[in-house]
C-alpha cells in the first residue's frame, strides 16, 4: 500500500536513495508514467508524484537506477523518428536531469522495441527485452540482446 495512490504499481523498483520508483497500469483510461514514494519513519510509503523530468505525453515506465543514480526507464516518445525507447538521466529523489535515449539501443527496424530493461547494480551491464509490435500496439517479447554500457 502507497499512501496518497490508489492506482496499480506496476514495475516497481527501490532506487539507492530507499526511495520506490514504479508506473501505473498500462490499461485504458490511465498513463503509465514514473512515479515515486519515499518511506515515512514507520516503514510505510507515500506517494510523492511524477519523478520530474521524464514527463511525456506517451508512456514512461520500467524504472532501474544503478548505485550511481543513473536512472533507465522505457519511453517511446522519439520512436517515430529515431526507433529509440530506452532512455536514461542523472536520478536525485524524485527528479531526473538530462533525459536522453541510451546510445547504440535504437531498434534495427520499425516495429521491434525495447519493452523491458534492468540495469545492474554497479551500471555496467543492462538487460533488456525486445519484441516486435502489432498492428494493435500488442508486443511479442523475445529476451535476446544484453548490453555492456562500459
Amino acid at each position: 500500500t502507497i499512501t496518497g495512490y490508489a492506482g496499480d504499481v506496476m514495475e516497481p523498483f527501490c532506487a539507492p536513495d530507499g526511495t520506490l520508483c514504479y508506473n501505473p497500469r498500462n490499461g485504458a483510461g490511465e498513463r503509465p508514467e514514473l512515479r515515486y514514494a519515499t518511506r515515512t519513519p514507520s516503514g510505510g510509503l507515500v506517494d510523492r508524484g511524477v519523478v520530474r523530468g521524464t514527463e511525456s505525453a506517451l508512456l514512461n515506465g520500467v524504472p532501474s537506477i544503478d548505485r550511481a543514480r543513473e536512472l533507465f526507464f522505457i519511453s517511446p516518445r522519439s520512436y517515430d523518428t529515431t526507433l529509440e525507447t530506452m532512455y536514461t538521466a542523472r536520478y536525485a529523489v524524485g527528479r531526473a536531469y538530462d533525459v536522453h535515449p541510451v546510445t547504440g539501443l535504437a531498434a534495427p527496424k520499425r516495429g521491434i522495441v525495447c519493452f523491458d530493461a534492468d540495469i545492474s547494480a554497479d551500471g555496467q551491464r543492462l538487460l533488456i527485452s525486445e519484441g516486435t509490435s502489432d498492428a494493435t500496439g500488442g508486443l511479442h517479447g523475445d529476451p535476446r540482446r544484453s548490453s555492456s554500457l562500459r
